[in-house]
Order: C-alpha cells, then structure tokens, then sequence
C-alpha cells in the first residue's frame, strides 16, 4: 500500500491523528526531510497502510455491512482533495474526479486551510460506490445547471432593473 508524509516544510508541526484521517492508515515514523523538502523545524510524519486499521474502521464495516464477506479483502485507494491555504474542494468535485466523497476536513493529510475544505476521496472499490459516483455526478450536473439558470434570471432581473432605474433617473436630471 501507499506510503505518504505530512508536515509541510519548512515549518513542519504534524501531528499524529493527521496519518488517521484517512481510514486504515497509521503514523510509523519521522523524518526531517520525508518525501521531499527538509524541515527546518520540526519532523514529517510518515503514514502508512494498516490492514487492522483499516478493518477496524467505520468505512470498512459499512462496506461489510452492505456487501458481506466479498468486500473483506478489498483494499481502498484514496486521495486527498484541496491544498492549503485556499482550500475550495466540493464534494461534486470528488464526484467530477470519478470518487466516492468519504468525508471533508480543513486540515485532512497535511497542512489546514484558511479558507474552504478539503475533501477525502476513495476509488469505487464495490459496485454500489461506482453507481454513487454516477448518481452523485449526476446530481452535481443538476445542481450547478440550476445555479446558473438562478445566476442568469438574478442577472436579467437585475440588468432590466438598472435600466429602470436609468430611465427614470434621467427623466430626474
């Protein structure tokens, strides 16, 4: 399984439960310098995949739950959504990248955000999370056709309403 690092240099301040955000990983180490720039203070924290986490997850047990023995030796890939400090990750865009949203989080692998989120996203393992993943996008399209047709009538509303204004204002002048 993936090997990953959090701590961002060169000011690296992790901690521990940062490796745990993720379903079925743990911290196993340190390192000043991890999988890339060195920090000047502090260590990166190195995650890996632990297969007893990972069966004792919520995530794991619902996908017992709901597919029986079959799905007990599937292992989850995931990826992290949003990079800090602007973080505008949306649950339609893990739909949009072809994953299932697990949850979202401001600080989630690594360093927080200021602004907005980041999202947890895991490939469709079952063949329930790739029908969530059409759905979800499906809806996602929805939605966001509906925004724009909401923007469009707010910005004819408005444009006929500065003409009003317009008019009238120079029938006063």
């Amino acid at each position: 399984m993936e090997t990953r690092w959090v701590g961002t240099a060169p000011f690296c301040d992790p901690n521990p439960s940062q490796c745990e955000a993720t379903p079925g990983y743990i911290a196993t180490g340190k390192d000043k310098c991890g999988n890339g720039a060195c920090c000047w203070s502090g260590e990166k924290i190195k995650c890996e995949f632990n297969d007893k986490a990972w069966k004792s997850s919520q995530l794991y047990s619902e996908m017992i739950a709901e597919n029986g023995q079959k799905a007990e030796n599937i292992k989850p890939q995931f990826v992290w959504m949003g990079k800090a400090p602007a973080c505008a990750v949306e649950a339609c865009d893990v739909f949009a990248a072809g994953l299932v949203p697990v949850k979202n989080s401001t600080c989630g692998d690594g360093s927080c955000c200021f602004t907005g989120e980041k999202w947890l996203g895991m490939k469709p393992i079952l063949q329930s999370h790739k029908d969530l993943v059409k759905t979800g996008m499906k809806e996602c399209f929805e939605f966001k056709k509906l925004q724009e047709q909401t923007l469009q009538a707010g910005l004819g509303f408005g444009a006929k309403a500065i003409s009003a204004i317009g008019s009238v204002a120079g029938k006063i002048i």
